[in-house]
């Protein structure tokens, strides 16, 4: 991924993530406002619906998109240039996405707020765990760089909805609760990792992010223009999907504006990789349109983070980093699948966090495994 420089990138990106300030007025005020007004009920609501299939499912919609998923997800800076461990070092996330369900009767006026037609909602419930790892740039140090990022590690749990909207539509909710600090035994998982593969020790974990709550309630909504071929239907397709969204609690507070461009053959119903970590909900749906398909993808998305925890929440032995809160993504990735199996990889490349980091800001990979059963 070489042929990227972030000098170039920040031009990109950063046009995006200008936008992000003025979120909130750029989308609709409504439809935020209905996402955390409905989290509530599919949050606490889905567990029991899990295993309910839509009354009204179509008798032949295929059989295959009317089942639940498991997906298991990968992140890791070993695919960057450099094989650094720095910033965002790694994350691994499984998740189950039910199959449709119908909501109960006491939901309808939060579904209200979100769906346009009630007749062609789909709506599924996530349930995820997960794990993530931040280092500074310079791992030999005991006591890290006073410039630098600290150590800080994240164990999480999540449940959240995925509401489609006639495949054209899709709106994602996430209520994520778990720890950051040495609770999350992030020292731990990255010593042992390191010394399997005879890597060098990180030596600073003693001054890491104390432990400390993280909770965090978020919400995207993703439109799906077909530009090529019809949804659903086989074939060559190119699509454009913009999406736009907002997160709040102490893990990371923020507004984001993006959009992707794929094209492929055959390619499934899903959805285009979250470029905010921890993700939302979503990333084991795929609904295929075929016995087998693949895409290719790009895209960017720009942000507006005026808190965030594995910055702002520095030890006492670290003096701290200048946050910037305007960031921006560039992605691109390919995903291939084949009956109920879908595999894909996907490469980020971040505009810098804060103003001490290295001039090349970051980037890193992303495996990502879904299988319907």
């Amino acid at each position: 991924m070489g042929v990227f420089s972030t000098k170039s990138l920040q031009g990109l990106t950063l046009s995006v993530a200008a936008r992000g300030e003025v979120l909130l007025h750029l989308v609709s005020i409504r439809s935020l406002r209905a996402a955390l007004m409905a989290a509530p009920f599919f949050l606490f609501g889905g567990a029991s619906l899990a295993a309910t299939p839509a009354d009204n499912a179509s008798q032949d919609e295929p059989k295959r998109t009317r089942k639940g998923a498991l997906a298991l997800v990968v992140d890791n800076d070993l695919f960057a240039r450099g094989s650094l461990d720095r910033d965002y070092s790694s994350g691994i996330e499984i998740s189950y996405l039910t199959a449709p369900t119908q909501p109960p009767q006491w939901s309808e006026r939060a579904i209200d707020f979100l769906a346009r037609e009630r007749e062609t909602l789909e709506t599924r419930f996530h349930f995820g765990l997960g794990h993530h790892i931040y280092t500074p740039e310079d791992i030999s140090l005991e006591i890290p760089a006073p410039n630098d990022r600290p150590y800080a590690g994240l164990l999480y749990g999540s449940v959240g909805a995925v509401l489609n909207q006639n495949d054209t539509r899709i709106d994602q909710l996430q209520l994520l609760f778990g720890v950051v600090g040495p609770a999350s035994q992030a020292d731990s998982i990255q010593i042992a990792y390191h010394r399997l593969i005879n890597a060098e020790d990180p030596r600073g974990w003693d001054n890491q992010i104390s432990n400390r709550p993280a909770f965090e309630l978020s919400w995207r909504r993703t439109h799906i223009a077909n530009l090529v071929g019809d949804s659903g239907s086989p074939g060559f397709k190119v699509q454009f999907a913009p999406h736009y969204g907002a997160r709040v609690g102490n893990l990371k507070t923020a507004a984001n504006l993006g959009a992707t461009v794929r094209f492929g053959w055959n390619p499934p119903i899903d959805i285009t990789p979250a470029t905010l970590k921890p993700s939302l909900p979503g990333a084991a749906l795929f609904k295929p349109t075929a016995k087998w398909g693949w895409y290719v993808y790009s895209g960017v998305d720009g942000r507006y983070i005026p808190q965030n925890i594995f910055l702002d929440g520095m030890p006492r032995s670290n003096d701290g980093v200048t946050r910037r809160n305007f960031t921006g993504d560039v992605i691109l990735g390919l995903a291939f699948y084949r009956g109920p199996v879908r595999v894909g990889y996907t490469h980020f490349v971040r505009t810098r966090q804060y103003d001490e980091q290295n001039r090349d800001g970051s980037e890193y990979g992303s495996f990502s495994v879904a299988v319907n059963f």
